[in-house]
């Protein structure tokens, strides 16, 4: 009887511990999951920002560009301008100097 009891004992203490075993790899395997989930939802959201900062950062470039042509045709107007101010102003000397050596025509006969 004793050593029924003894391996009854032996054959309890067994039990639980495939038990606790068990209980343990069921938590492994239930974190493992956990994990992947986790895993997959921050890559999902990893990858959600990349692309929301990369069309961002498209966007701003668009923007740049946009902003940098408009001033470069800003300055392109303005040097235009300049230039057919200088050109008017040569005009004005040229009649001047004509109205000059008319006069100094005129003066010589």
């Amino acid at each position: 009887v004793q050593e029924i009891e003894k391996q009854i004992e032996k054959l309890s203490k067994l039990l639980q511990s495939l038990q606790q075993d068990a209980n343990d790899e069921s938590k492994t395997v239930i974190k493992a999951a956990a994990m992947k989930v986790f895993l997959s939802e921050s890559m999902s959201y990893i990858l959600n920002m990349h692309r929301s900062l990369k069309k961002k950062l498209k966007e701003k470039m668009t923007q740049f560009q946009n902003e940098h042509c408009f001033v470069l045709h800003l300055q392109v107007l303005d040097t235009l301008a300049e230039i057919q101010e200088r050109h008017d102003a040569v005009r004005d000397i040229e009649k001047k100097l004509l109205e000059l050596q008319q006069v100094l025509s005129l003066a010589e006969i």
